[in-house]
């Protein structure tokens, strides 16, 4: 999992490679974010993609860049399926060390050899939220 948050970091330092992004996605996944304190959004993977490619073209994250970091992770598997949880830090890295925090779970299936994502949802931690104890421990 680590790979995919290193992939769709910049930090100002690279172009991001969107074909290998896609590639750890299964082409039918489900992606759903937290994109406010009280909405989500449903996407395909290519409405994901254009989603963090608009965001790169933010003026603050074109020049600064932008660093998806695992604080933690732990993944159960069963034979060709897995789920793993993450929490992460994301930061525009501008200096000013602004950062939330949030927790994703993705759902993967093996297929052929390979892990793919089928399907990922994401809340925002939030000082009422807090971050659950069974993900740091």
């Amino acid at each position: 999992m680590g790979q995919i948050y290193r992939e769709v970091s910049n930090e100002g330092q690279r172009e991001i490679d969107w074909g290998n992004v896609r590639s750890f996605f299964a082409e039918d996944a489900v992606i759903v974010l937290r994109t406010s304190l009280d909405g989500v959004t449903h996407m395909t993977v290519d409405q994901f993609v254009q989603d963090f490619k608009e965001f790169y073209q933010t003026p603050r994250v074109r020049e600064h860049g932008f660093k998806e970091e695992i604080l933690a992770m732990d993944a159960r598997i069963y034979h060709e399926m897995a789920c793993v949880e993450v929490l992460y830090a994301a930061t525009i890295t501008d200096g000013t060390g602004a950062s939330h925090k949030g927790i994703d779970f993705w759902l993967l299936n093996r297929t052929e050899g390979q892990w793919k994502v089928i399907a990922v949802t994401n809340e925002a931690v939030t000082p009422a939220l807090g971050i659950p104890d069974w993900i740091t421990d």
